[in-house]
């Protein structure tokens, strides 16, 4: 019975891991393409 509840709680951490790095490198993703087109943005207008 113990290894029954134990594994859908490990399943579930492992997902919200996976899940926790897939939006953290997503969200800098799209922080770094905001600099660069910010960047870029500054540049043309200077």
């Amino acid at each position: 019975m113990l290894i029954i509840s134990i594994c859908p709680i490990v399943v579930l951490y492992t997902v919200i891991l996976g899940l926790e790095s897939v939006r953290l490198d997503w969200s800098r993703e799209i922080l770094n393409t905001f600099l660069d087109s910010r960047t870029v943005n500054c540049n043309n207008i200077g």
